[in-house]
């Protein structure tokens, strides 16, 4: 779907953005003294920083600017870009390598294109793709709402049933009630961040779990359970499978119908 929104040129139009970002980012902190390790890359730079500050020295002023650096060891450190960097975000970046060497600090005038791109050539793609009508039409919101509703009206989908679909998840929880996964601080959070940035989703997680068990253990009078990721399912099946069947009919058709 992704390919689908943004077609052939959109993709290019991205892929080039997140690299000119990336040489941009090398050809600046190399003026300020460090090293990048290798002059082909796309959108990841690794940077040999010894030569300037410790990499403990760097990663704390990147910290203190709400910043994650790739932690390698103590002389090297990663940058790595994506589409959702915006200018003000790289000039924050490089003011913090700026800072750390004891250099001025950029502004985004003083930025100049990078011009060719540090990719090899061999490596760089020059044939056509995603050629396909289905890539080249649905480039808007509402273009693109209507393509998935055609794709719905022609299968089974939650417009139609929810029971026979099992979508738990989904099919029990309001519109209004999932709004805060969209919320930055639910869907923007880096999947490598560190632990202390991250307590909040540890707790959420934990009361969660600890809920969910409660609740389990209390209907099937277990003592307790033990969950494993992406098996909720298969464990509230077999627990009513071993308990509930022989003790409590009733309760046996009650949860095989939520649970499954």
């Amino acid at each position: 779907m992704y390919a689908v929104y943004h077609g052939s040129d959109g993709l290019q139009r991205i892929a080039t953005k997140v690299h000119k970002f990336t040489q941009v980012f090398k050809s600046a902190v190399e003026a300020m003294g460090y090293n990048a390790i290798s002059d082909f890359f796309f959108d990841t730079v690794t940077l040999d920083v010894s030569s300037v500050v410790s990499a403990e020295t760097l990663h704390a002023h990147a910290d203190a600017a709400a910043i994650n650096l790739r932690r390698i060891d103590h002389k090297h450190v990663g940058v790595t870009f994506d589409e959702s960097v915006s200018p003000n975000d790289l000039v924050k970046l490089l003011n913090v390598f700026a800072s750390a060497a004891s250099a001025k600090p950029v502004s985004l005038s003083e930025l100049l294109d990078p011009g060719a791109p540090s990719i090899p050539a061999v490596l760089q793609r020059t044939s056509e793709f995603l050629r396909h009508p289905v890539f080249n039409k649905h480039h808007s919101e509402t273009e693109m709402l209507r393509y998935i509703n055609h794709l719905a009206s022609k299968d089974l989908g939650l417009v139609h049933s929810m029971i026979s679909l099992g979508s738990c998840t989904m099919k029990l929880n309001s519109t209004s009630s999932m709004i805060p996964l969209t919320w930055p601080e639910f869907s923007s959070v880096h999947p490598f961040a560190p632990r202390d940035q991250v307590e909040g989703y540890h707790r959420v997680i934990r009361v969660c779990v600890f809920s969910s068990v409660l609740w389990v253990c209390d209907l099937s009078s277990i003592a307790g359970i033990r969950r494993r990721p992406m098996q909720d399912h298969w464990i509230c099946r077999r627990i009513s499978a071993t308990q509930l069947r022989s003790r409590w009919r009733v309760y046996w058709f009650v949860c095989r119908s939520c649970l499954s």
